[in-house]
């Protein structure tokens, strides 16, 4: 279940605080720097429909250009979402999706494996995309226990 309380850190301004619920933001520069690896994340979330339906009725045409890859996800990220991903932005599945890999550190760790030598944004676009694909599907479709079941039930006696 999705807990947004986990994501909400305090921030002062002057007489008063204010709370910001947010996934990521994007830093630009530094050693720091996740401007394509979260906009690489934020561009698959766009091109597989995870947005809320509000999101993507106010960027319209930005979403359509992501999805025609004529607007990168680094773009999109600073001009659609000013520069922060906030579960507000996300569906549901979006939202349980994003806590399982990218909140979790696990896409991070994976973006810093992949060997990504491409300076074209869409060449690694495509790379990365193929594996938070494969996280998805894991995530989307976990092994059940019944499926086991149902697989040794249909499995043939062996002979004696």
């Amino acid at each position: 279940m999705f807990d947004s309380s986990r994501f909400t850190t305090p921030s002062t301004n002057d007489n008063f605080t204010v709370m910001s619920n947010s996934y990521q933001s994007i830093r630009l520069g530094g050693e720091n720097r996740n401007a394509e690896s979260l906009g690489d994340f934020v561009a698959w979330l766009v091109i597989n429909n995870f947005l809320e339906a509000d999101l993507e009725q106010r960027a319209g045409s930005k979403v359509a250009r992501v999805k025609m890859q004529d607007l990168t996800g680094p773009a999109f990220l600073t001009t659609a979402l000013d520069g922060e991903l906030k579960p507000e932005h996300l569906t549901a599945k979006g939202r349980a999706f994003c806590e399982h890999y990218l909140v979790s550190g696990d896409y991070d760790r994976d973006y810093q494996q992949l060997e990504l030598a491409e300076e074209n944004d869409w060449l690694r676009y495509d790379a990365v995309a193929k594996r938070i694909r494969e996280v998805f599907h894991t995530f989307n479709e976990p092994e059940a226990p019944l499926k086991k079941l149902v697989a040794k039930v249909i499995q043939f006696p062996k002979r004696k």
